[in-house]
C-alpha cells in the first residue's frame, strides 16, 4: 500500500490505484 514498499514488490501499478 506504501509507495515505498509497493516500489520495492514492483507494486508501481498498485501504488496508483492505490492513490
Amino acid at each position: 500500500t506504501l509507495p515505498e514498499v509497493e516500489s520495492l514488490s514492483g507494486g508501481h501499478l498498485t501504488s496508483a490505484a492505490n492513490g
